[in-house]
């Protein structure tokens, strides 16, 4: 996996952690990690905000996975856009935040034998 899809990948998690509420507090700890990096709560509440947009489309994933992930592209475009608008320190914060994930999502992918 390169380093732009784990990127993407990250982003998404992001995002859609912050939409939905997921048992087990996954919500809460997204939003305290973003915080942790540095994020500032009106960034966090812009990309809720952006999130919000898009649960009617991520609600037919199973019916019809053609309009979610066009739904995840478009949200993916947003959140990135509505970043490049955050002062400069939430930027910063931003992608230690996905750094971050990445490195979680790495540490815990499953090896394939070769």
């Amino acid at each position: 996996m390169t380093s732009t899809s784990i990127f993407v990948i990250s982003t998404l998690l992001a995002v859609l952690v912050a939409a939905f509420p997921i048992e087990g507090g996954f919500q809460e700890r997204i939003h305290r990690e973003m915080q942790a990096a540095g994020i500032s709560q009106a960034t966090i509440d812009g990309i809720q905000k952006i999130a919000d947009n898009y649960k009617e489309d991520f609600a037919e994933v199973k019916s019809n996975p053609e309009v979610a992930k066009a739904a995840f592209e478009k949200m993916r475009l947003d959140v990135d856009t509505y970043i490049k608008t955050a002062p400069a320190a939430d930027q910063a914060a931003w992608k230690t935040f996905a750094q971050n994930l990445k490195a979680e999502l790495e540490a815990h992918r499953p090896t394939v034998p070769s």
